[in-house]
């Protein structure tokens, strides 16, 4: 259990030294739904360890120059910091989409 976090923090120190994407043990999906009659399109991040309990969420908005995909990047962390303490990270994406990943 030790080596495989030691492996963990080592490849994420690395990632984040190389500007990689950091490594994250969950899984990030793409969600749609309709409010008010208006598509809405949100990523959602869900640890292993939220697999099978309810967790606590986290929404990140992105700013007016960027878009979900760009909020779910390494540059945050969010799915990182999200593994280390079970949590879901949403991501909606603005109504108005300016920036393209």
């Amino acid at each position: 259990m030790k080596n495989k976090l030691l492996l963990t923090a080592v490849a994420i120190a690395v990632s984040l030294l190389l500007g990689l994407p950091v490594l994250a043990q969950g899984e990030l999906t793409n969600h749609q739904t309709s409010v008010s009659g208006k598509n809405r399109e949100y990523l959602v991040y869900k640890p292993e360890s939220c697999q099978n309990k309810g967790c606590p969420v986290l929404f990140m908005f992105h700013g007016l120059e960027s878009n979900a995909q760009q909020a779910a990047s390494a540059y945050y962390n969010w799915q990182a910091t999200a593994d280390q303490n079970n949590f879901l990270v949403v991501y909606p994406e603005s109504l108005t989409q300016t920036a393209k990943s």
